[in-house]
């Protein structure tokens, strides 16, 4: 696939948004976030790009996020006005919608308030809302939480994001002030669908006195590889179409036939013919995020939203008994979740029939691997390099097969053994007597 092309550039404050002219002409990101007054200064000439999200301050003049999408790019915006709160929360999204797969975007900012809480709940609300199956997240922004040091703020920011299945993926810093470095704008992704991404900062020429902004550039090479499925597409129409031509069919080969056989082939010809004519194919594109868990119970699921719950209430809060029951609550529904995955993996076990291919199934499904199939393109045989893909199955199916004829060749051919060549190997081995052995008893119990 073609790769993906995203810009991040930070948001500042009191800054002179200074941009080369000719990167910004020459941009083929395919997405931008920026702070809203960076566009007001410096992108209002951009005609190949489209406004995709926009938030703006309603009490102060300055502040605020946008996000721009190119033109060849299909996107939504997503409404976040009731999440919206000034210098708490300055948040907007989009979502690019692609044959593959559809990623939401979430561009955010944090001032460097004191009320962290306030806005790890707001994020926590608006993650839940647009969070949903078969879309992908990227959460990027200007959060004020220097990530090149720990933290209990970061500690919380990654506690939270980690149950979305979101991680950081800058590990460079951003910002530099005369000695001091800086990691406060960064990207969280899922790693287990973005599988192939790049990542390095690129100078646009952003200044301001002795600051040094280190804009983010984010190239994903490829998603997590999703498979086609192809389904048969019922509907109201195409089963009326499939009875109508039924009725129409005269079966005149089917009523004047002798034969069983003939007459099972003429009908199952003209029925096949007429249902795949009736119900078309349709290649879908499935998610390997996609994932059915039967293990899942109802209990399970109300188990862990009031562990959700707990865990919302326990940070919030500095109570020791609610601290040890919320502990307490994690460490009974693990095991609960473990006794289920168990049962369930012994009914697949103890109904199968081949064990093997059912415990390998097991694995591949709890580590999330997939077998990939991959044939030889070219191997050399007697020492001529070859392509016919009949030729290398054959030449490894011979080889299969005659190795132990090739065995039992070489044994025959190999000298006869005589009769007697055990005894005279027994009689080598133990030519030398053993030695005496002299017991002595260390108690009086040993000589009964």
């Amino acid at each position: 696939m073609a790769p993906c092309d995203f810009w991040l550039f930070p948001t500042l404050k009191g800054t002179q948004f200074e941009l080369r002219e000719d990167i910004m002409r020459n941009a083929k990101a395919q997405l931008i976030t920026i702070p809203k007054d960076a566009f007001q200064k410096c992108f209002q000439r951009w005609d190949h790009y489209n406004l995709g999200a926009v938030y703006c301050r309603k009490i102060l003049s300055k502040g605020g996020v946008c996000i721009f999408v190119h033109n060849s790019i299909n996107y939504s915006n997503i409404n976040l006005d009731r999440f919206y709160i000034d210098q708490i929360i300055e948040i907007c999204a989009v979502k690019l919608k692609s044959a593959r797969q559809n990623i939401c975007i979430v561009a955010v900012y944090k001032t460097p308030s004191e009320n962290f809480l306030q806005f790890l709940n707001s994020l926590d609300r608006v993650l839940n809302t647009i969070y949903g199956s078969g879309v992908e997240f990227i959460l990027c922004g200007d959060i004020n939480i220097n990530y090149l040091q720990d933290s209990h703020r970061k500690k919380q920011h990654n506690s939270l994001l980690s149950s979305f299945n979101l991680f950081p993926i800058i590990d460079f810093q951003t910002r530099s002030q005369n000695n001091s470095v800086s990691l406060i704008d960064n990207i969280f992704i899922d790693y287990s669908q973005f599988v192939k991404y790049f990542v390095f900062p690129i100078n646009t020429g952003l200044s301001d006195a002795q600051l040094i902004i280190r804009n983010i550039y984010l190239q994903i090479h490829e998603y997590r590889n999703s498979s086609i499925s192809t389904i048969r597409v019922f509907d109201a129409l195409s089963l009326l179409n499939f009875e109508m031509q039924l009725s129409y069919e005269m079966w005149d080969d089917v009523f004047s036939g002798n034969d069983v056989d003939t007459i099972f082939n003429s009908f199952l010809n003209t029925y096949l013919r007429i249902f795949h004519s009736s119900f078309s194919l349709k290649k879908i594109m499935t998610s390997s995020k996609t994932k059915v868990n039967n293990w899942i119970t109802p209990g399970i699921k109300i188990s862990c939203r009031h562990k959700w719950e707990l865990c919302l209430l326990y940070r919030n809060n500095n109570d020791a008994n609610l601290k040890k029951y919320c502990k307490l609550y994690c460490r009974i529904l693990s095991s609960v979740i473990n006794a289920a995955k168990r049962l369930h993996y012994d009914r697949l076990f103890a109904n199968s029939e081949n064990k093997i291919k059912t415990t390998w199934n097991i694995v591949k499904s709890v580590t999330g691997k997939k077998s990939w199939n991959k044939s030889f393109e070219s191997v050399y045989i007697n020492g001529t390099l070859t392509d016919n893909q009949q030729l290398i199955a054959d030449s490894f199916q011979n080889c299969f097969l005659l190795t132990a004829d090739n065995i039992i060749s070489n044994i025959n051919n190999n000298e006869e053994l005589e009769d007697n060549n055990c005894i005279d190997y027994l009689y080598r081995v133990f030519s030398n007597p053993f030695p005496n052995i002299i017991f002595e008893p260390l108690i009086a119990k040993q000589f009964n």
